[in-house]
């Protein structure tokens, strides 16, 4: 299944190793592709972005979630476009800047208004990077702290280091003593 080839990649990206994990989420755009599964493309696309976003690669990643959101939304899976919008706002305000925080809060508010919480630790990340390069050091925290509550609560231990780190570049995380 496409799907598989790209939580694969995305397990290949937390491990650091990018043309791995693009390897996996081309096969699973080339398995998509030649079964015409339109969302399945789509779905390899999105997570193509993500594990740029994963990875901290900024150079390209706003303009491609930014195509990947337009698609998804003309496909009607704007839960999933929100995902896409939720890296572009990251990447873009971590270069160029100029981006309301809000656009990110906002689509996260979409992702997970039927309840969803795959991956929410790992955008809840993102929106502290947004924080914290607004100099909203204790918003940033605090989405880290909620996004590690979000991971023990549901299992998704995986994002467990991904948190540490971002967590242990704060000054509140050294005050209170939290970095895991």
């Amino acid at each position: 299944h496409p799907r598989v080839y790209c939580w694969l990649g995305l397990g290949e990206a937390m491990r650091g190793k990018r043309k791995a994990a693009h390897d996996y989420c081309l096969k699973g755009l080339e398995v998509a592709q030649a079964h015409r599964d339109v969302f399945n493309v789509l779905a390899a696309k999105l997570t193509i972005v993500e594990i740029d976003a994963v990875l901290g690669i900024l150079d390209g990643t706003a303009a491609a979630a930014d195509i990947v959101c337009q698609e998804l939304t003309a496909a009607g899976a704007d839960q999933w476009a929100a995902c896409a919008k939720m890296v572009a706002v990251w990447a873009r305000t971590l270069t160029v800047g100029g981006v309301d925080p809000a656009e990110a809060v906002d689509a996260f508010d979409v992702y997970t208004e039927d309840g969803s919480t795959a991956m929410t630790p790992f955008f809840l990340a993102l929106i502290s990077d947004i924080e914290k390069h607004h100099r909203r050091s204790r918003r940033a925290y605090d989405l880290l702290i909620r996004a590690q509550a979000v991971a023990s609560a549901t299992g998704e231990r995986v994002w467990d280091d991904f948190l540490a780190q971002r967590l242990a570049t704060l000054p509140l995380a050294a005050k209170s003593g939290r970095s895991a």
